[in-house]
């Protein structure tokens, strides 16, 4: 909460100065030099970077105006998924071993079990909403997803010691194989809706 508070205080009463020049000439700049500072903190004091980045996120959207929160959040957005995203997950690449800690009976019964759960629970839960039976199962599938927070969770337990490499390798090929389904089976039902 102190963070909180203290990157709303900088960003409201430091940031749109004049004599801020750093500001001034790059609202991207001043963002990422923030965030990396915040991210070091983190570090620092023995947190995941993730969550310094996080919380100058939550900083800069409650204290700059709509307008320039939109342009930041836009330039911020393109630099991520052009280049910060794709670091991230080749950093996730080079910690999985999957040709020593990869067991592939394991991983399929993990993943039949994974995706029966969650499809039978969201499909009822549909159910219960009053949706018809194809909406339900998509909504089912489409759950299923696991991607990128998938990865995340399991890279932060991962690096906290709280999973071994072998469930690492089980959870980010998990992720990647629901979201693959979930796509495909997405795109078959557009596919047959649309022709």
């Amino acid at each position: 909460m102190v963070t909180l508070f203290s990157l709303s205080f900088l960003f409201k009463n430091l940031t749109i100065r004049n004599g801020n020049y750093l500001f001034r000439a790059s609202h991207v700049g001043y963002f990422l030099f923030i965030m990396f500072v915040v991210s070091s903190i983190a570090g620092y004091l023995n947190n995941d970077t993730i969550f310094g980045a996080l919380l100058a996120g939550i900083g800069a959207k409650w204290a700059l105006s709509p307008t320039l929160f939109k342009r930041l959040e836009q330039s911020v957005l393109h630099i991520s998924f052009s280049w910060f995203i794709p670091v991230y997950f080749a950093v996730v690449g080079l910690k999985l071993d999957l040709a020593k800690h990869f067991e592939p009976l394991l991983f399929l019964q993990y993943l039949l079990f994974a995706k029966l759960a969650q499809s039978i629970i969201v499909f009822l839960a549909g159910k219960i909403i009053h949706q018809d039976r194809l909406k339900s199962m998509n909504f089912a599938m489409a759950m299923n997803a696991r991607g990128g927070p998938g990865i995340v969770l399991s890279t932060v337990a991962f690096s906290a010691g709280i999973i071994n490499q072998d469930f690492f390798s089980i959870l980010v090929m998990l992720a990647l194989i629901t979201s693959w389904l979930a796509g495909s089976w997405l795109r078959h039902v557009l596919n047959k809706a649309g022709g």
